[in-house]
């Protein structure tokens, strides 16, 4: 331990990263980045499964340019808070709802607030896709969309250079 500094680590013969953080020493289990990857791309590949699933299901957003994000992944049915909380509530007559606010200090207040006066009228609120969105870095559902596009463009990417190596090695005629 001696040889680590603050906030530095290093990997031991066991797999285990020591390390420090301020003056207490750490012995913790760090997944490694391609674990990180492929962790991450079953969230994204859940989200983009609970968006196909949860098309026709009211969307309730902060403002307009959520709502457009919302709109352009799949979202038939998106409403933004225009009105005061009490009066969106009241208009309210389906069963089931999403609550998409942003992911920050200011959003998770809204979606309690929300959240408890829609069960209270005995509306469900599905958590799913909200719960899904906190295991990514992002925080602003207006970036949803790029995001998305961002990460499924880098996949697929991935995914026709790798089935491109292995047809050139089925069949070696190719590599001409």
């Amino acid at each position: 331990m001696r040889g680590c500094r603050s906030g530095q680590t290093r990997q031991g013969p066991d797999g285990i990263r020591s390390g420090r953080i301020g003056l207490v020493p750490t012995r913790v289990r760090i997944p490694s980045p391609a674990f990180m990857k492929k962790a991450l791309k079953e969230v994204i590949d859940e989200i983009c499964r609970v968006i196909e699933r949860d098309r026709d299901v009211l969307v309730i957003a902060e403002g307009k340019n959520d709502k457009r994000a919302l709109e352009s992944v799949g979202f038939r049915k998106v409403i933004t808070l225009t009105k005061p909380l009490y009066e969106l509530v009241e208009e309210i007559n389906e069963r089931k709802v999403l609550i998409l606010t942003d992911l920050d200090k200011k959003g998770k207040q809204i979606y309690s607030k929300l959240k408890k006066c829609l069960n209270h009228k005995g509306v469900c609120v599905d958590d799913k896709l909200r719960n899904l969105l906190f295991q990514t870095e992002l925080r602003q559902i207006e970036g949803l969309s790029r995001y998305l596009d961002k990460f499924l463009y880098k996949n697929h990417l991935c995914f026709y250079k790798e089935e491109e190596k292995a047809i050139k090695k089925e069949n070696p005629l190719m590599n001409c």
